[in-house]
C-alpha cells in the first residue's frame, strides 16, 4: 500500500511539471513594439513660449481656433492660432492686487467676449478681461 501511494504521487507530480520549450533562444518580447511621437511647431515670433511647466494649466478656445498656454513664471496667457500655428499674442495678469488671478497655478477657461475663466485652488475663482482686469468675482457663489 505504502509504494502505491508513493507511486501515485510521483505520477501526479510529473503530470503537472511544466513543460519545458523545445527552443532554448532568448526571445525578444519588445522586437514589434512601436511608438510615434506627435510635435507641433509654433512660431513665436520674436517671444519664448515657457513650456517649463508643460500645458497643464492651458485650454482651447471655443471655437478650437486658439490654444491659450498660461505662463506660470510670467503670469501670462499666450495666445497660439492652431490654424497658423503661430504666437498671436499674450496677455499679462497679476498675481497681486485687486485684478489677483492668485498664487496658486490657475485653470482657465476662455469665454465669450474676450473673457477668462480662472480658477486657483482655495483663493480666487472669477473673470477676466484679455487686458488683465478683474469683471466678476465668483469666490462667494462657489464656496456657499
Amino acid at each position: 500500500m505504502k509504494k502505491l501511494l508513493t507511486i501515485s504521487i510521483l505520477a501526479l507530480l510529473s503530470a503537472c511539471g511544466d513543460k519545458e520549450s523545445e527552443s532554448t533562444e532568448a526571445k525578444n518580447i519588445l522586437e514589434n513594439l512601436t511608438y510615434s511621437v506627435d510635435t507641433v511647431v509654433v512660431n513665436p515670433g520674436d517671444n519664448i513660449i515657457d513650456l517649463s511647466n508643460g500645458s497643464m494649466f492651458s485650454s482651447v478656445s471655443l471655437d478650437e481656433q486658439k490654444f491659450y498656454h498660461f505662463d506660470y513664471n510670467k503670469t501670462a496667457i499666450n495666445e497660439v492660432d492652431l490654424q497658423k500655428l503661430e504666437l498671436t499674442d499674450r496677455y499679462q495678469f497679476s498675481k497681486e492686487g485687486p485684478n489677483s488671478i492668485g498664487f496658486n497655478p490657475p485653470t482657465i477657461q476662455p469665454l465669450s467676449d474676450d473673457r477668462f475663466l480662472f480658477v486657483s485652488s482655495g483663493i480666487n475663482v472669477g473673470t477676466y478681461s484679455k487686458g488683465g482686469e478683474k469683471l466678476t468675482s465668483l469666490k462667494s457663489l462657489v464656496s456657499d
